[in-house]
């Protein structure tokens, strides 16, 4: 789940990168353009919080290993350019995203 808050005036090529980062291997993706999969961000209210849920499914041998989660916007619906980070909150960036979160799966009991 991630919160979003969009100035008045947007560009409407606008997409968000959710890319989940694996300790070894390629990343998986939940890169969109609709909010919570109904809400285009430029259909969105601005200057409000704005809830998107995303939904990403992680592989069956996950199990015991670390992942991080970069999110971030780039122009989906245009040349595919990230757009640049102006204030990461003091969190990790790489690749004009941000470090939203990390996580460990655990083994099924």
């Amino acid at each position: 789940m991630l919160d979003w808050k969009r100035s008045p005036e947007i560009d409407r090529r606008l997409g968000v990168f959710v890319h989940i980062e694996p300790p070894t291997g390629d990343a998986l993706n939940g890169d969109h353009v609709l909010l919570s999969s109904t809400l285009d961000f430029t259909d969105a209210p601005a200057d409000r919080t704005l809830r998107d849920v995303v939904t990403i499914s992680i592989p069956d041998d996950a199990a015991g290993k670390a992942f991080k989660i970069w999110v971030g916007l780039w122009y989906m619906r245009g040349n595919g350019k990230r757009i640049a980070v102006v204030d990461s909150a003091h969190r990790a960036v790489k690749d004009n995203g941000i470090l939203a979160a990390r996580f460990v799966v655990k083994a099924p009991p």
